[in-house]
């Protein structure tokens, strides 16, 4: 279901319509996820962690890419990439990572809520996907039931489509306001 704002992008071109560069970047960010579920089903199980990990640092930093200035994306990898480091030292690559996504999904949900020049629906996107779907990662976490995976997955589901949403509704051009201070 990651490749659903790629689809949406692929149709919308095939319809006759462009979207500039800045969408197919947010639809890549949104593919990381697919991307680390398939990695993840080809190596041993030993190293899916690391996979776990190396994911939410891509997917903010493809984000911040696009809707934040060079100069504060830089900044925000860094913090990622520390704080990926200080979870890896505290609780090893092991079992399902709360730290890491709560610093990388909360920045993306605070992007998305100070950048209100954001059309609305990929403003509401960003802070279903990353927001409400750290919430429901992190009761899927605390009990690691199906019952709880599948609400996460449907809150995600629910953040892509209001992607697509956005991709149909809005012009080709995301009209972002650079720089969110900072170069």
């Amino acid at each position: 279901m990651a490749l659903l704002p790629l689809a949406t992008l692929a149709a919308v071109r095939l319809r006759g319509h462009r979207r500039d560069a800045a969408w197919w970047w947010l639809g890549i960010a949104f593919a990381v996820s697919w991307i680390a579920d398939t990695v993840a089903d080809v190596v041993p199980m030993g190293d899916r962690a690391i996979v776990s990990l190396v994911y939410p640092i891509s997917q903010a930093s493809l984000v911040a890419a696009v809707l934040i200035s060079r100069a504060n994306a830089i900044i925000l990898v860094g913090v990622l990439v520390l704080a990926g480091i200080a979870v890896v030292i505290q609780h090893g690559a092991t079992g399902p990572d709360v730290a890491l996504r709560s610093v990388a999904w909360l920045f993306v949900a605070g992007i998305a809520r100070v950048r209100k020049e954001l059309p609305v629906p990929l403003r509401a996107s960003l802070f279903v996907y990353f927001c409400l779907g750290w919430v429901a990662w992190l009761v899927h976490v605390q009990w690691l039931i199906v019952e709880t995976w599948y609400p996460y997955q449907a809150v995600r589901l629910l953040g892509l489509l209001l992607f697509s949403w956005a991709v149909i509704e809005t012009g080709p051009h995301l009209r972002i306001i650079r720089p969110l201070s900072g170069g």
